[in-house]
């Protein structure tokens, strides 16, 4: 059998993209009338799990955005009823609920899509849809179990409940979005090294989470079980154009990389007892300024939802809040205490769990490199990667901070002894180590500066199979077995229907519409190509790769950050 997969045509001359995230959805009827507004048939039930909010809804129910806005709006309140979040459960399925209930997508996101959620006087609501092939990248379940165990340390926003495809959260009021440029900024740089230290020490990890090792290398293993049942699919000249060789090879580079890692510590036991609860995503467009000033209360009460007042003051304020990263305003930053370090808020804890720290901080480095907000998204600027002064400014705070301390460490004391546990790479004399005995650095700072060099190719690996996974394919080239047609809708609009082969047309259908959105035409094959020139440019500088083991043609392509060794 065939099954259709719809995505609307915008016009003939329209710029047309596919949407990153396919939605699975029935075919609906024309959206002209609200009469048979209905609640969607959601089997849902309390959590099941020991460690879960007794509090805390799920539903097997799962939203398509895009159907036609008004039939999307239906099934979002539906969803909210089943899932009794507090106040908004009492909005009626009616017309007029519908025309006051407004989406706003927010840009920027990836993985999945967003909107935030508002409707009259109500606190609002964060939407986030899951995207396509996300269940090979993330595990939900302890995605869940991280943001509940999160919520318990009032970490993060709200978790208000899931569906089959996606979650509503708290959406925070009142806060700024950090861009690219603001990141670079030395006191909000600063402010950043202290919360981040703050989360690694301020959950405790359990002890299977420790013997189960760094997250990051369990799912490189994972998902490259994945790349390998797309290899067949693939030619190797399909392959080198990712990986600047083939798919083998490249494996055989990343086990070689790892087993001289661990080397370095002495054994993977080592490198275990140095593992922290890491957020593993810290991109500026999961950090935000937050003002708590006048939330509106989640508690539930007996109010008519028609009925309840926003604040006057707050609602001038939430409607000044920026959905993009790019025309925002910070407030003062100071270093003089750390009263205001609470307003930089985290979010987004999809890859989360135990890591090095050395390898959370150079994550959010190599991130200093992106703009998402570009039109070629994907690429990598070299040249906006952290000086060597602004990666000591970070760790330097980093190090010197005490979690839960109102004002800075004026005179810290450098000490020159080298820390147990040490890697032994990191503190031996080469042609490559650079001597900063002038900077009166301490040990510790030295040491965990060389860490997150070392670490850096792990970083570059992890999210150059993130791209390839999302891509779903290595050859980027559309499956042969789609056809696509042409249909009319009940309203005029025209949809494009791929037909695939092979699936019963009683199935519910997928559904791609083609939108004006940012994250739309992010090109994944080509930002996985970018950082794999990170790994092989890591790898070549510490002696690792031969320049000769790579295609000639990818060549010009390799990234040389800078990888010299500091010297304690």
């Amino acid at each position: 059998m065939e099954r259709p997969r719809y995505s609307r045509k915008l016009s003939s001359n329209s710029v047309h993209r596919r949407r990153s995230t396919s939605r699975k959805a029935r075919r609906r009827r024309s959206s002209s009338s609200h009469s048979g507004v209905r609640p969607l048939s959601a089997d849902f039930s309390f959590a099941d799990d020991s460690n879960l909010d007794p509090e805390f809804y799920e539903s097997k129910a799962t939203l398509d955005n895009t159907l036609p806005l008004d039939y999307f709006k239906q099934d979002v309140l539906a969803v909210i009823q089943n899932l009794r979040i507090p106040k908004w459960r009492k909005i009626p399925l009616t017309g007029a609920s519908l025309q006051n209930l407004e989406l706003q997508r927010i840009s920027g996101a990836l993985t999945n899509c967003v909107y935030k959620v508002t409707y009259k006087n109500l606190y609002p609501l964060l939407l986030r849809l899951y995207g396509a092939n996300v269940d090979n990248i993330i595990d939900r379940k302890s995605e869940l179990l991280t943001l509940q165990r999160l919520s318990q340390r009032n970490i993060g926003p709200k978790l208000l409940g899931c569906f089959s495809n996606g979650r509503f959260e708290e959406f925070l009021n009142n806060s700024i979005t950090l861009n690219k440029e603001q990141i670079r900024e030395p006191k909000v740089s600063r402010m950043i090294a202290r919360r981040m230290k703050e989360l690694h020490y301020g959950v405790p990890l359990e002890s299977d989470e420790k013997l189960q090792g760094p997250k990051v290398w369990n799912l490189i293993s994972k998902w490259a079980h994945l790349v390998d049942e797309m290899e067949s699919s693939a030619t190797q000249d399909d392959q080198i154009k990712v990986f600047m060789c083939t798919w083998a090879h490249f494996k055989q580079i990343v086990a070689r990389y790892q087993e001289w890692l661990y080397h370095q510590y002495g054994g993977r036991m080592n490198v275990d007892e140095k593992l922290k609860f890491c957020h593993n995503d810290t991109q500026y467009g999961n950090l935000l300024f937050y003002n708590k000033y006048n939330q509106p209360s989640f508690d539930e009460d007996d109010s008519d939802v028609e009925s309840m007042a926003l604040d006057e003051t707050l609602a001038q304020k939430t409607s000044s809040l920026s959905l993009s990263t790019e025309d925002t305003t910070l407030p003062l930053v100071t270093d003089l205490d750390y009263k205001d370090d609470k307003k930089l808020v985290v979010i987004d804890f999809e890859y989360a769990g135990p890591n090095l720290p050395a390898y959370d901080i150079t994550n959010h480095f190599c991130e200093w490199m992106a703009n998402y907000h570009a039109i070629d998204s994907y690429k990598l600027r070299v040249h906006r990667y952290p000086t060597r002064e602004e990666r000591i400014n970070f760790l330097n705070t980093y190090i010197n901070y005490v979690p839960g301390s109102s004002t800075p460490n004026l005179v810290p004391q450098p000490g020159r002894s080298r820390s147990s546990g040490t890697p032994a790479f990191l503190t031996q004399r080469s042609s490559s180590v650079v001597n900063l005995k002038e900077s009166e650095l301490p040990a510790r700072v030295v040491e965990l500066y060389n860490e997150t060099i070392i670490w850096r190719a792990t970083n570059s690996i992890f999210w150059a199979l993130w791209g390839v996974i999302t891509k779903g394919s290595i050859s980027g080239e559309k499956p042969a077995h789609l056809k696509a047609t042409y249909e009319t809708g009940p309203n005029g609009e025209v949809y494009r229907v791929t037909i695939e082969d092979d699936i019963d047309l009683d199935d519910e259908a997928a559904v791609e519409e083609i939108g004006d959105d940012n994250d739309d035409n992010f090109d994944y094959l080509h930002y996985s190509l970018e950082k794999v020139g990170m790994v092989m440019g890591d790898l070549i500088q510490l002696g690792l790769v031969a320049k000769e083991e790579l295609d000639p043609r990818f060549h010009s392509q390799i990234k040389y950050l800078d990888a010299e060794i500091l010297h304690i």
